[in-house]
C-alpha cells in the first residue's frame, strides 16, 4: 500500500504559485475517491505544477501531455542517463528515446499486431467463459481477485511462454515493483524479476517454443542479431507491463458499470454498442501515470522547466480535461478525440490491440451470463494508488 510521503525541498527555480500538495503515491484524498480528487485537481491547479511532496512537476492538461508524449528532446524516457552499454536493469523499448527507441519498438509491435492478437480471441473467450460461469451461481464475488487478475494475466503468461501455475507468485512481485515509490525496493524487485525472466529467456534460446519469448530471440536490432542483454530488458518490460496494466483497466470499467444498470441492459440489448463503450471506458477511467525526464530547460505553459527536473504525465487527468471533451466527467459512447490511456505518439502502448480484445471480450461474456449486477453495499473498494491506479478490492452482487 502507498504510504504518505515527506516534502521536498522547492528547488529556486519553482515559483512558488505553482506549488501543489499533490502526489500519486501517498495522497489521502486520491486514495479515498481517486474520482473526486482528479476533478478537483482539474478544476483547481494550473496544467502543469509542482508537487512539494513528490519533488517533481505535474502535467495535467491534454494539450500539454500529447505535448510532451511527442518531445522526447524535452522529456525523456531514459531516465537515468550515462548509464554503461551493458547495464541490463531497464525496460526496452519504454526507457529509450529515437532514434534507439523504433530499432527496438518496431520489431516488438510485429508481435503484438492486430492479426497476431486476433487469432488469440477464441482462446481468451473460453478462459472469459470459465472464469464467470464459475462464479455465476453465487450471486457475488470480489472482482479483482475472480476475474480481473486470472483473465488478462493468465493469457499474457500463455502467449510468453511462461508458467501458468506461477501466476500468483508473478503477480505479487509485479505489484510490489510498481506499487512502491522507494527506490532501493524498486531495484530489489527489478533484479528478482530479472533472476526470474532469465531463466525462460535462456530456455527459450536452447529449445525454441510457439510463444513471444521464442520469437523474440529471432530479432535482429539494427541488422544485428539480438542480445541477451536486450531480450533481458524487453523480459522486465513484458513482464512489469502485461502482469498489471489490463487488470486495472477491467477493475475501473466494471465499477463504472456496475452503478450503471441503465449502460448494462443497453449493451445486453445493442452488443454492437460494446466496441465504443470499451474505448469510452478507457478514456473515462485512465490507470497511467509515466514519468519522464527534463533533458533541457524549456518554459512549459507557464513552468519552467529544468535539465534534470521530474515528469509526471498525469494521464488520468488529461483524460477528463474539459478543454479537450465536452462535459468529460459523463460516458458518452462516441468521442471524436482520441484519449491518452495507452499513451500518444511512438510511446503508445505495445499491448493496446490485445487490450482492446479482452475487454469487448469480458464485456460480451459478463453481460451474457450475469444478470444486473451492482457495488455491494457492505463492502468497500479500495484503490491502491501510484503510477498505476489500481484496484484492490472490488466487491460486485447480482441477483441469482
Amino acid at each position: 500500500m502507498a504510504t504518505d510521503l515527506d516534502a521536498h525541498a522547492i528547488p529556486d527555480h519553482v515559483p512558488g504559485h505553482l506549488v501543489r500538495d499533490f502526489h500519486v503515491f501517498g495522497d489521502a484524498k486520491y486514495i479515498a475517491d481517486p474520482d473526486a480528487r482528479v476533478t478537483e485537481l482539474r478544476r483547481d491547479y494550473p496544467p502543469v505544477f509542482w508537487s512539494e511532496r513528490g519533488g517533481c512537476w505535474y502535467v495535467t492538461g491534454y494539450e500539454p501531455l500529447v505535448e510532451a508524449f511527442k518531445d522526447d528532446k524535452v522529456f525523456s524516457n531514459e531516465l537515468a542517463p550515462g548509464l554503461p552499454d551493458d547495464y541490463v536493469y531497464i525496460p526496452y523499448p519504454l526507457s529509450l528515446d529515437q532514434p534507439k527507441h523504433t530499432a527496438y519498438s518496431v520489431p516488438l509491435k510485429a508481435a503484438f499486431s492486430p492479426q497476431s492478437m486476433a487469432k488469440l480471441e477464441p482462446q481468451i473467450r473460453k478462459l472469459a467463459a470459465d472464469l464467470i460461469d464459475h462464479i455465476a451461481p453465487a450471486g457475488e464475488c470480489e472482482f479483482m481477485d475472480a476475474v480481473a487478475e486470472p483473465l488478462p494475466i493468465l493469457m499474457f503468461l500463455s502467449i510468453m511462454g511462461l508458467p501458468l501455475e506461477r501466476f500468483s507468485e508473478f503477480r505479487t512481485l509485479a505489484v510490489e515493483y510498481l506499487g512502491t515509490p522507494d527506490p532501493a525496493i524498486k531495484f530489489e524487485k527489478i533484479q528478482i524479476i530479472d533472476t526470474l525472466m532469465l531463466e525462460y529467456i535462456d530456455a527459450r534460446r536452447a529449445v525454441p517454443q510457439d510463444d513471444i519469448l521464442s520469437y523474440l530471440w529471432s530479432l535482429e536490432i539494427d541488422g544485428k542479431p539480438i542480445t541477451r542483454d536486450d531480450m533481458r530488458r524487453y523480459g522486465f518490460m513484458l513482464f512489469s507491463a502485461g502482469l498489471d496494466s489490463v487488470t486495472n483497466g477491467m477493475g475501473h470499467s466494471m465499477h463504472f458499470l456496475a452503478q450503471r444498470p441503465d449502460l448494462q441492459e443497453r449493451l445486453k440489448s445493442h452488443p454492437e454498442d460494446i466496441n465504443a463503450t470499451t474505448e469510452e471506458l478507457l478514456r473515462r477511467h485512465g490507470v497511467t501515470t509515466p514519468p519522464r525526464r527534463v533533458a533541457r530547460d524549456i518554459e512549459f505553459y507557464g513552468a519552467p522547466l529544468k535539465t534534470g527536473d521530474w515528469v509526471e504525465l498525469f494521464v488520468i487527468a488529461g483524460n477528463l480535461d474539459e478543454k479537450a471533451f465536452d462535459r468529460p466527467a459523463e460516458f458518452e459512447m462516441k468521442r471524436d478525440r482520441t484519449h491518452l490511456t495507452f499513451g500518444y505518439g511512438i510511446h503508445r502502448c505495445t499491448g493496446a490491440h490485445l487490450a482492446r480484445i479482452e475487454l469487448h471480450i469480458l464485456y460480451q461474456e459478463w453481460l451474457k451470463r450475469i444478470p444486473s449486477f451492482r457495488l455491494d453495499p457492505s463492502k468497500p473498494v479500495i484503490y491502491d494508488p501510484g503510477h498505476i491506479l489500481r484496484i484492490t478490492n472490488l466487491p460486485l452482487i447480482w441477483d441469482r
